[in-house]
């Protein structure tokens, strides 16, 4: 992280923090690594920008990261509590669920309060739901949509999504991208950002062999359609665009 905050081409960026607990949900929640959390706060400080927490990202991926409610809920508060008590002031906790399949009764069951939460998150790959959007109104919670690329499937049931095709491009805009910005145009009240993953999946290694990812190549800039609407959709006055008055407008 540190490496974009010294690259002058990020110097009015964000930064946005996922913060795995997986098999450490427990031992954050007994205090066994505050030492790792008072680090992490003061470094935060440091950045003098606003920054994203997305404390154990994807709670509800039962099959990934195997969370214990009662641990998970508790460990959220003690980090919440000590960057409190260390005063991190330029820091938004993140709650991000998968995207699919947690029912309101699921998110309420794994929400860790009002007072401990500044936005709801989701991922939005593959056929995500709405649930975080109704369950942040009813909170009065800005969404962020924490990850997003297209990830579409076969009627072999594969995954894929090839940028660099530009015949496969067309048909992922008008099957991705379309559905993803109509979600923020539908939903101005809630949907408050979102973070483009902009990669060749399978250059790192460990999707190489996932196969949700690694057929995806989600980097804009390799295919002209695909970037010439994104430019126009971006440019819209809606998107607050990186300029050295960013994090003071942030907060009007």
């Amino acid at each position: 992280l540190q490496y974009y905050l010294d690259d002058k081409k990020f110097k009015n960026t964000m930064i946005s923090i996922w913060l795995s607990m997986m098999n450490h949900d427990k031992n954050v929640a007994k205090g066994k690594h505050d030492k790792l959390i008072i680090t992490l706060g003061e470094w935060i400080k440091t950045t003098k920008r606003p920054v994203f927490l997305r404390i154990g990202y994807e709670f509800d991926g039962w099959e990934w990261n195997n969370y214990e409610k009662k641990y998970f809920l508790k460990a959220w508060k003690r980090i919440h509590n000590i960057f409190r008590k260390i005063k991190v002031e330029n820091v938004a906790f993140v709650w991000q669920s998968k995207g699919t399949g947690s029912n309101q009764e699921v998110l309420e069951e794994w929400y860790p309060g009002d007072e401990f939460v500044d936005w709801c998150g989701y991922s939005y790959f593959h056929n995500p739901d709405n649930e975080m959007i109704t369950f942040a109104r009813k909170h009065k919670k800005p969404v962020f949509i924490a990850e997003a690329c297209p990830v579409l499937k076969d009627k072999l049931g594969n995954f894929y999504a090839n940028l660099s095709n530009e015949i496969e491009a067309k048909q992922i805009w008008q099957k991705w991208f379309v559905p993803f910005f109509k979600v923020i145009n539908d939903h101005p009240d809630v949907v408050k950002a979102f973070s483009y993953i902009n990669v060749e999946w399978k250059s790192q290694v460990m999707w190489q062999n996932n196969d949700y990812f690694k057929n995806v190549d989600s980097r804009i800039q390799q295919s002209d359609y695909i970037t010439n609407k994104w430019n126009k959709e971006i440019s819209e006055s809606k998107y607050l665009q990186p300029t050295d008055s960013l994090f003071s407008n942030l907060n009007k």
